[in-house]
């Protein structure tokens, strides 16, 4: 099967040289319609024509510039006595397809409506050449009989684009008294807690998204949402604390929200859908203050301590993600970042960041309030998704000093040098001071065991060494 395409103007004399081809003048729109309108040359018998946009979805070819062809739309022919498949086409760049040299029979049309469109309605007006001849619900035409020599230009479809689906996402903020990140029986929800949804290829841009805050049940709902990726940033209410996230296997129950950030991971809408499980659960933050390394290292269920490191996790170092990102998913992989000697060795300066950062981190989500480090944590964050402990060799001494300056004052946070303050455990150290190389506040105003007394000058970049006992 093969077919020849041209184009026809009205009231122009057209010329066609052909072998064994012979052509077929399509019916004309009525003299109110003056319009140039592409046709096709079939061998006979045939049958076929245009597939076209109809703008203002009245059934009817208007004016092509205004409604032109639509390209690429599958029309299949089949045999109206069995309804098998005898061929199958896709319209060309002007809307056009056509089946010739058909056998003599009975066939009928199906046109395959592409995504986000719909069928224009059908058998309007009283010129069969430039109405819609498919039904509006199947895509079926009905069946047609083709004689021997004919060649039938008059079986269109008229499609029109609808208007998006758009979506709805939502739900609940609740007061997560035992903190345990699970929404549990008598636990009520917060409301006026502030809710934006941002695109997420701009959250890094500072634009400004939706807002919304919850209702007084900790209701809210974002309705009339395009499809598309997007986060959400919850912010907390005074004097609270973000759960740990994605806890237990109940995703309509959870929190999910970064204790970090306060955003939740990216997700996509699509068109309909109620995405109605974006949940944020909240405490009372009663300490409002830090631990340092050894705290946690104590704490994370390798000795008599109870195990309060896991219901903290996950935790990333470096952006959720990132090529070279750590995820910290366990208290195993916390205590090895911790104890300095699995990703590294505590001359490694990647490996003490590291191990700063995780303290700080926990000391987050463990519900101190992390301001005065913000700006610090999302610098080392973007600088850890590019780079991990085995690429400390390769830095430069700059960069090796900015690795240190981090740490430094991700350490002064620890301590309670700057932030909410230390919690003042007793016994908050290593306990293995000569392992690690990497000792935590001592009580005499030390920090890191390398004899280093910080001056304050507002950014704590700046140290200087100082001899042991002086």
């Amino acid at each position: 099967m093969r077919m020849k395409l041209g184009i026809l103007l009205a009231g122009a004399a057209l010329m066609l040289l052909a072998f064994g081809c012979s052509v077929d003048n399509p019916t004309q729109p009525n003299a109110n319609q003056t319009r140039l309108r592409p046709t096709l040359v079939l061998q006979e018998p045939g049958i076929g024509d245009l597939v076209w946009m109809d703008a203002n979805k009245n059934g009817i070819q208007d004016d092509p510039v205004e409604e032109p062809g639509l390209s690429g739309v599958t029309v299949e022919l089949l045999a109206c006595a069995d309804s098998t498949v005898v061929a199958s086409e896709t319209t060309d760049s002007s809307g056009l397809y056509g089946f010739d040299d058909l056998t003599p029979g009975d066939y009928f049309l199906h046109f395959v409506l592409p995504q986000g469109y719909a069928f224009s309605p059908k058998d309007v007006g009283d010129n069969d050449s430039i109405d819609s001849d498919a039904d509006s619900l199947t895509g079926f035409t009905e069946c047609v009989t083709i004689d021997s020599g004919e060649v039938d230009l008059t079986w269109d479809a008229g499609m029109y684009v609808l208007p998006p689906v758009k979506a709805t996402v939502g739900d609940f903020v609740w007061n997560d008294v035992n903190m345990n990140g699970i929404q549990d029986s008598g636990e009520v929800g917060i409301g006026g807690v502030m809710v934006i949804m941002e695109p997420c290829l701009v959250v890094d841009t500072g634009a400004v998204g939706d807002t919304t805050v919850t209702d007084s049940m900790g209701h809210y709902m974002f309705a009339d949402v395009l499809p598309g990726e997007y986060v959400l940033h919850f912010y907390l209410p005074p004097g609270y604390a973000f759960s740990p996230m994605d806890q237990g296997d109940n995703d309509s129950l959870d929190s999910d929200v970064d204790p970090m950030t306060g955003y939740t991971q990216c997700f996509t809408l699509e068109a309909g859908m109620d995405d109605l499980d974006r949940d944020a659960g909240v405490y009372l933050s009663t300490g409002g203050c830090t631990h340092s390394k050894g705290y946690w290292k104590t704490h994370a269920g390798f000795g008599p301590q109870t195990d309060i490191v896991t219901p903290l996790l996950p935790i990333w170092l470096g952006n959720d993600g990132g090529d070279k990102s750590l995820a910290v998913t366990d208290a195993q992989i916390a205590y090895d970042v911790l104890q300095q000697q699995t990703y590294g060795h505590p001359s490694n300066g990647i490996t003490k960041l590291y191990a700063q950062l995780l303290t700080t981190k926990l000391n987050i989500a463990n519900g101190a309030v992390g301001d005065a480090i913000a700006d610090v944590i999302s610098e080392v964050d973007n600088w850890l998704a590019i780079n991990n402990w085995m690429d400390w060799g390769n830095l430069s001494k700059q960069d090796k000093r900015m690795v240190l300056r981090w740490k430094v004052k991700l350490n002064a946070y620890n301590d309670g040098d700057i932030g909410p303050g230390h919690c003042g455990d007793q016994g908050d150290h290593d306990g293995d001071w000569g392992n690690d190389d990497d000792n935590d506040h001592d009580g005499n105003g030390d920090h890191e065991g390398r004899n280093y007394r910080y001056v304050n000058r507002g950014d704590y970049s700046h140290h200087e060494r100082r001899k042991d006992g002086h």
